[in-house]
């Protein structure tokens, strides 16, 4: 296979040289670390014009784990709590995102090690309401897996007196 160069986008430029594996994979690349990539084609009679494309080397995050409910007010919010997926695909996690009842709400800025929200339920959390969530994390190459799905009932009306 005929070696395509890798520039380093990070600290003082750098070429590296690589030959593809039989499969289209590159060794040697540092994971987390951002790379513009430009291929040539080569044949007997002539080179093509280079195509360049940065790529971020990492993989896309693991799901949140441990997704609870840690507080329900009827009519106002829902309080969630989560730990960080041990899995981040070596990038840093950089927001998630919550979904309630199959829809995304709200991409979730990270802020230092926040694992805790409160979702704003004021305009239809009555009393009785079934809420499913679930949340991705978000790293700089994609949106991960989601967690485990929870479901809450937004208060609930206490038996008769016996």
């Amino acid at each position: 296979a005929e070696p395509i160069f890798v520039y380093s986008t990070e600290g003082s430029p750098s070429v590296l040289s690589h030959s593809l594996t039989q499969d289209g994979s590159m060794n040697l690349l540092e994971c987390g670390k951002t790379y513009r990539v430009q291929v040539t084609s080569i044949n007997e009679v002539t080179e093509s014009t280079p195509i360049e494309q940065s790529i971020i080397v990492g993989q896309t995050p693991g799901a949140p784990i441990n997704l609870r409910v840690t507080e329900s007010i009827p009519t106002t919010s829902i309080k969630i709590e989560w730990n960080h997926t041990e899995d981040t695909g070596c990038l840093p996690l950089r927001s998630y995102i919550l979904t309630v009842n199959g829809v995304d709400q709200t991409s979730l800025t990270i802020t230092g090690d926040t694992t805790i929200i409160t979702y704003d339920i004021s305009s239809g959390g009555a009393i009785g309401t079934i809420y499913t969530l679930s949340l991705r994390a978000v790293n700089d190459k994609s949106e991960g897996l989601a967690s485990d799905s929870i479901s809450v009932t937004v208060g609930s009306v206490p038996n008769s007196p016996s």
